[in-house]
């Protein structure tokens, strides 16, 4: 799940509500200065943030493509500064703010996938 929006537009608080669901026993927490956060759910959650990465060279150093091949669930904040680096493979979500305590998600992916996904978010 690759997660765009400018600073306070609720990224964190999504993808929190993600490794929630996903059945972690610990909150996430944003990683900006970790970089990565893993957690232990159903499956294994591999929260990135991307906001002080400043080019490919650090993005490769941190491992980002072996975190991808490993089978579990990428979840990336600040996904808009690499948007090559997904080839299709995630759902590009952008949040921006809609007025006082109100967000538009605008989520981009496979078709199927995302009927998958709105049919999941309609009982939220």
């Amino acid at each position: 799940m690759a997660v765009s929006g400018p600073l306070g537009a609720g990224k964190t608080a999504l993808i929190k509500g993600a490794v929630s669901g996903l059945g972690a026993e610990a909150p996430a927490v944003s990683p900006t200065f970790t970089l990565i956060n893993e957690y232990a759910g159903r499956l294994e959650i591999y929260h990135f943030d991307f906001y002080r990465i400043k080019n490919m060279d650090e993005l490769e150093n941190i491992g980002c493509y072996e975190y991808f091949s490993k089978g579990g669930v990428c979840l990336i904040e600040w996904a808009d500064k690499f948007p090559g680096i997904f080839h299709g493979k995630a759902f590009d979500i952008n949040i921006k703010k809609a007025g006082t305590g109100k967000r538009e998600i605008r989520i981009r992916g496979g078709a199927h996938r995302i009927k998958e996904l709105k049919e999941a978010l309609k009982n939220c």
